[in-house]
């Protein structure tokens, strides 16, 4: 994708750095997880360190996978709609039905730990869990706004306070979270048919196809 679009490789792997809005990103995910696997205090046998699993889970599965993203997701298909970056796209629905994926076995991990331990389940760490995801929605709302200062080929960067505080309210009821924003609104509707498995073209055949179809082109170089 950096050489197609001419980006300086460097600088798109150092957005997590350099870029306002999506460093915000990266540290609300360092500050909120913990290695566990690295931390000799954690005991998974106690409620607390259960809860401190699912805290992880949360913020990797819900949160990283089921909403940063996601406004980045809409944007690009948006465009494609209209005709434009079709091989980009593909890339895209293929990566969002391997983000839905990792979502819908989050949703399913939590949702089993609280019916075998519910009582780590207290209205105390529920509002933790909520505030988490409530964050992680403006932050990600920050990046659109940044991504897309002015309106654009149909959409605008409000449209996405909608889309984010849409998918919040869809996170949030997957594992029975009492929270919800008033405005439950998508306005990109669409989306829901390039979440189906049936609209997604063969990547690979596709690019073997595109190259194949090149070869056959002369060469005036």
């Amino acid at each position: 994708c950096c050489e197609a679009f001419s980006l300086k490789e460097k600088e798109v792997a150092e957005a997590y750095i350099n870029i306002p809005c999506v460093k915000k990103k990266s540290d609300f995910l360092l500050r909120n997880t913990a290695d566990i696997l690295e931390d000799k205090n954690f005991d998974i046998s106690t409620k607390e360190g259960k809860q401190k699993f699912i805290k992880n889970i949360f913020c990797y599965y819900i949160i990283c996978e089921g909403t940063f993203f996601w406004s980045s997701f809409v944007m690009l298909l948006s465009i494609y709609r209209r005709g434009k970056l079709p091989g980009l796209s593909t890339q895209i629905k293929l990566t969002l039905q391997d983000e839905i994926g990792h979502l819908s076995f989050g949703v399913w991990l939590i949702n089993e730990i609280k019916k075998e331990y519910p009582e780590i389940w207290t209205k105390k760490f529920q509002e933790e869990l909520i505030d988490l995801l409530k964050e992680a929605v403006d932050l990600e709302i920050e990046y659109a706004r940044d991504t897309v200062p002015e309106p654009i080929l149909g959409f605008s960067a409000e449209m996405f306070v909608d889309f984010m505080q849409y998918i919040g309210n869809r996170r949030l009821e997957s594992i029975s979270l009492d929270f919800k924003y008033l405005k439950d609104i998508n306005p990109f509707g669409w989306v829901e048919e390039v979440m189906e498995a049936k609209a997604l073209t063969a990547f690979f055949e596709q690019r073997e196809t595109e190259y194949r179809n090149s070869g056959e082109l002369k060469d005036d170089l």
